[in-house]
């Protein structure tokens, strides 16, 4: 009888054994077994040429205007054809001399789909901000402007009021001080950036 316990533990040993050698074998052969080297055609794949689209430029057809006392004129596409020189007010209080130009004021004050802008000089002390518009547009870069006499920044904002129109502020003001100009500019085709340089490389006061 212990013979044959015996010759069976023996036996269950070499099952072990037997086991654990698949066990390794498969360890092995999953891990770090190589393929044999295959020799692939060459394939040639060609790729359609993808270049960014170049910003949008000015306006070719453009007029100058001046506000109704006279101090300020800028450039602005003939097409922003309603246009105001009226005072520049902030809760009821005169700031300084500013001009409205759009395709439709009206509409450019309630919608977001209507290309025009704003420009107004605060020369009572009023020091405007850039604004906060992350309710209605898509934050972009800020970026700093030197232009003519005017050292300021420009806050970028995109898919403004769910139209996709874009909304660029600049706020800046010479070197020495004296007076600030805000800026608000709704480009619906991607000019915005152009018509705000051309804006203000055209701005003129006379204060």
């Amino acid at each position: 009888m212990a013979a044959t316990l015996a010759v069976a533990a023996a036996l269950a040993g070499a099952v072990v054994l037997v086991l654990a050698a698949v066990r390794l074998v498969g360890v092995f052969s999953e891990e770090s077994a190589i393929a044999p080297a295959t020799t692939l055609p060459a394939v040639t794949t060609t790729l359609p040429a993808t270049t960014s689209a170049p910003p949008a430029a000015a306006s070719a057809a453009a007029v100058t205007l001046t506000d109704d006392s006279g101090a300020v004129s800028i450039t602005v596409p003939a097409a922003w054809s309603d246009t105001s020189g009226s005072p520049w007010f902030v809760e009821g209080a005169e700031v300084g001399p500013a001009i409205t130009a759009a395709v439709d004021i009206e509409d450019w004050h309630s919608a977001w789909d209507t290309p025009g802008a704003f420009i107004g000089v605060a020369t009572s002390g009023f020091r405007p901000d850039l604004g906060d518009f992350s309710g209605v547009c898509v934050r972009g870069p800020q970026q700093d402007r030197t232009t003519g006499s005017l050292v300021g920044t420009i806050q970028s904002w995109s898919s403004c009021g769910g139209a996709g129109s874009d909304f660029l502020v600049f706020r800046g003001e010479p070197e020495g001080g004296g007076f600030v100009v805000l800026v608000q500019l709704v480009s619906t085709d991607g000019s915005g950036p152009a018509e705000l340089d051309r804006m203000l490389a055209t701005f003129s006061y006379q204060g």
